[in-house]
């Protein structure tokens, strides 16, 4: 189940989101999902639950094989 979120960006981080959606087809909301991953790979070492761990690997493989996806439909 996924949680809504209202995310406010400079104009500038949205005009560069723009322009890589239109680049490469992929929308400015997965855009921003894979920059959380990015944060969260990063970080996780910060997160004390294993159990919630292993979950968001599972997350980030999901995100990845969905963007394999993506490129695979041209």
């Amino acid at each position: 189940m996924r949680e809504i979120m209202s995310l406010r960006l400079d104009p500038n981080r949205l005009k560069a989101l723009e322009q890589i959606h239109q680049a490469t087809k992929i929308p400015v909301t997965e855009l921003v999902r894979q920059g959380v991953d990015r944060v969260i790979e990063t970080y996780h070492i910060y997160i004390p639950d294993a159990e919630f761990r292993k979950q968001l690997n599972i997350v980030i493989q999901d995100g990845e094989n969905y963007l394999r996806r993506l490129a695979n439909e041209d």
